[in-house]
């Protein structure tokens, strides 16, 4: 199961371009599959997939495969 690493706001700009400029959308679905997201559920105190504000990605992460999601306009990455 993939965690939690880092954040647009903590990581290098160049590495959150290049994860971004290479990824594709994916379900909600897919993403709690490969990733823990009660965590941020029981944080913001509503389930991910019920925020409109929220978009489910899957891409690579420094050469790691990874999925993150964004909220906010700030990406959450999972590798």
């Amino acid at each position: 199961m993939k965690e939690f690493i880092t954040n647009c706001v903590s990581a290098k700009g160049g590495d959150i371009e290049a994860m971004v400029n290479k990824a594709r959308k994916v379900s909600y679905k897919a993403m709690a599959k490969a990733c823990n997201l009660q965590e941020w559920t029981q944080a913001w105190g509503v389930p991910l997939y019920k925020d409109y504000a929220v978009s489910f990605y899957k891409s690579t992460y420094k050469g790691m495969p990874c999925y993150f999601f964004v909220h906010s306009a700030i990406e959450y990455v999972f590798v």
